[in-house]
Parts: C-alpha cells; sequence; structure tokens
C-alpha cells in the first residue's frame, strides 16, 4: 500500500497489523523514530515542555498530538502521545522524549479526502478482524540549548 501511495511508512505499518506475531522491521523503525524526531509537532511539544520546565520546574510533561496533512506520519500514525522528560544541565535542557500510539483505526471519517479514504478501509478491514492493532514506540534523547 505505502509503495502505491509513495509513503513507506504507511504501507509498512498498515502491512505488520496483518502479522500481528512480527515485530516492525529495523528499517522501518529507523524510518519512524527519524520522522518523528524531526516532525515540527514533536519539536514543538518538546520546546513546550522545556518552556513549562523553566517556568513551574515540572520535569514531566505529556501531551496528544495530530500530524495532518498528505504526509506519511498523517496516514501511518494519525494521533499519538509525547511524553517528555525534562533535566536541566547548566544552561541547556536534556528532554527525553517518548512517542507512542496503538496503530488501529478507532473511527469512521465522513469526508471525503484521501487520509479518511485509506482510514475507512482499514476500520473496515479491522471490523472484519483481519488486521489487528498493535502498539508502538519511539524513544530518543535531545539537548536543547
Amino acid at each position: 500500500m505505502g509503495a502505491l501511495v509513495n509513503r513507506p511508512l504507511a504501507g509498512d505499518m498498515f502491512a505488520k497489523s496483518f502479522q500481528p506475531e512480527k515485530q516492525l522491521s529495523q528499517k522501518t523503525t529507523n524510518k519512524l523514530s527519524e520522522a518523528i524526531r524531526n516532525s515540527k509537532q514533536v519539536k514543538s511539544v518538546v520546546n513546550e515542555c522545556i518552556n513549562e520546565f523553566k517556568t513551574n520546574r515540572d520535569t514531566y510533561c505529556s501531551k496528544d498530538i495530530e500530524f495532518t496533512g498528505h504526509s506519511d506520519l498523517h496516514l501511518s500514525v494519525g494521533k499519538a502521545k509525547v511524553e517528555v522528560q525534562v533535566v536541566q544541565i547548566e544552561d541547556k535542557y536534556w528532554a527525553d522524549v517518548t512517542v507512542t500510539d496503538t496503530y488501529d483505526f478507532d473511527e469512521f471519517r465522513k469526508d471525503i479526502s484521501f487520509g479518511s479514504i485509506m482510514n475507512n478501509i482499514g476500520f473496515y478491514i479491522q471490523n472484519q478482524n483481519i488486521l489487528v492493532p498493535y502498539e508502538w514506540d519511539v524513544n530518543y534523547a535531545v539537548l536543547v540549548e
């Protein structure tokens, strides 16, 4: 599927849901990690969490995000949870970032965008017990000045 729409992550993650006993390939895991780490949505959450740490010294921050547009992350992940643990090291901030989600199709969408059509196909197949939802996560750390 991913090759058809030029979205390799979406295709790989969709294919994995037909084989629940298999893990995502290392290549897919690396692509997912890189895409998430470089996404403007996750970078924005990390910056928000660091600003919250600066203001009220909360070391833990959790936010829900949604990848939008016709991006590979939008089609493969959609929505996810970002958790950030912040530690100050002199004048810099170390952020331990975890992004998690269940790969599933949890709702039928009424609009006729490409992403919604693909979602609705997945929703139908999942409700027929042909594909199996699965958990995934990406962890990394970043030093922010």
